[in-house]
């Protein structure tokens, strides 16, 4: 992680946009419906300014691994790329 995605993280506009991402989700992860545990971004902003609610989805543990490919199920990946392409 960058530096200054690191202080991004940190700032009021991500805290808000956060919070409105999960009140939009009832805190449910977008994938699945289990309970959310991350704010995900769709894509990862090039300029941090242009970050906006439409690239955010609330996204349970599980979910969030299998987006950024650290778990390895067959199935539940093609699902998620399937989902994920729905939300672009």
């Amino acid at each position: 992680m960058s530096d200054e995605y690191a202080v991004y993280l940190k700032s009021p506009k991500w805290i808000a946009l956060r919070k409105r991402a999960a009140a939009r989700a009832k805190n449910l992860c977008e994938f699945c419906g289990r309970q959310g545990e991350a704010i995900h971004h769709v894509f990862y902003p090039r300029v941090l300014k242009d970050d906006h609610l439409d690239n955010l989805i609330v996204v349970c543990k599980s979910c969030h691994e299998l987006s950024h490919g650290i778990r390895r199920s067959a199935g539940q990946q093609q699902g998620i790329k399937t989902i994920m392409s729905c939300v672009i």
